[in-house]
């Protein structure tokens, strides 16, 4: 089984706010190649979904699994469920691609958009339940001098002190790097105060 992530409040505040984003996408949708449902294009399914290894999955973590709206940690029983249902019977009346007017599709895309905005209206409910993630969302970047100890195709290791062992892992989505061109190891990264806080680097 899969390791579960280590998460902090900042990072999981910010792919909530993705999620509500990408809902409300969902939301104003009008043609159903542009709809996304599914846990690959879920920013917090990336950070907390784990693969048991058994076909089953948890959420440990998660702001929709610990909403206890939900079936056993998942997004089964919160309004999610009902947008894909929703998103089902439009998908089957769409294939082939009909016109978007035309009844009964006009009728199952306008059942979607709400089952949608129900989802989206459900997770931003979740920063009520959760009030202190907002405030991770508020910081300034800051721009730290660090070295560079790791790096791979996702995240750095690097420290404040040039000690490998206080080095801490950054993911690249978070932050931007400036390289020395000199110096490879030496480098400047931007990233969101709260992230630099949490990581012990201010």
């Amino acid at each position: 089984m899969n390791e579960v992530p280590e998460v902090t409040p900042g990072e999981k505040a910010e792919a909530l706010e993705k999620s509500i984003t990408h809902w409300r996408a969902n939301e104003s949708a009008d043609d159903i190649t542009k709809v996304f449902i599914y846990s690959d294009d879920c920013a917090l399914c990336e950070l907390f979904c784990v693969d048991t290894g058994e076909d089953t999955f948890y959420c440990k973590g998660c702001p929709v699994a610990e909403s206890g709206e939900g079936y056993h940690g998942l997004c089964e029983g919160t309004p999610w469920e009902k947008a894909r249902d929703a998103f089902k019977k439009w998908l089957c009346c769409s294939s082939p691609p009909k016109m978007s007017n035309d009844p009964p599709e006009k009728s199952l895309r306008e059942n979607f958009q709400n089952a949608a905005r129900e989802e989206r209206e459900f997770l931003e409910s979740l920063r009520e339940k959760e009030p202190e993630m907002s405030r991770h969302l508020e910081t300034e970047d800051v721009n730290i001098e660090m070295t560079l100890h790791g790096e791979n195709l996702a995240f750095i290791k690097a420290s404040d002190d040039g000690e490998d062992a206080h080095g801490v892992w950054l993911s690249k989505s978070k932050i931007k790097i400036h390289r020395d061109s000199k110096i490879p190891s030496r480098i400047t990264v931007s990233m969101p105060e709260w992230l630099a806080i949490e990581k012990g680097l201010v």
